[in-house]
């Protein structure tokens, strides 16, 4: 998923907050580990990977408790991305 491309140019931005990546997926597996990734795009097209992290999925209610997957079952996975800090040049998006 990406944000869209300001339609004019905006000021430069400074944030530091939280981030969480969710997603809403299966798996064929009785366990599988997701990733998520906010990522900084530039006018020019060039991706700045700014900050990731990656869930377990059996570890998607709490990370000290384990519970399983059923295969082909839908859950909602929360992927923290940590904390950030970033500045925003005029043109650029999130992804």
């Amino acid at each position: 998923m990406s944000s869209s491309t300001p339609r004019r140019p905006s000021k430069k931005t400074s944030k530091y907050r939280p981030h969480n990546s969710g997603l809403i997926a299966k798996s064929s597996a009785v366990d599988t580990d997701f990733t998520g990734k906010l990522v900084d795009v530039t006018p020019d097209g060039a991706a700045i990977n700014l900050t990731e992290g990656i869930l377990r999925a059996r570890y998607r209610e709490s990370m000290s408790t384990a519970s399983p997957i059923v295969p082909g079952q839908v859950y909602e996975y929360k992927i923290d991305l940590w904390s950030t800090a970033m500045s925003s040049s005029k043109g650029t998006r999130s992804a």
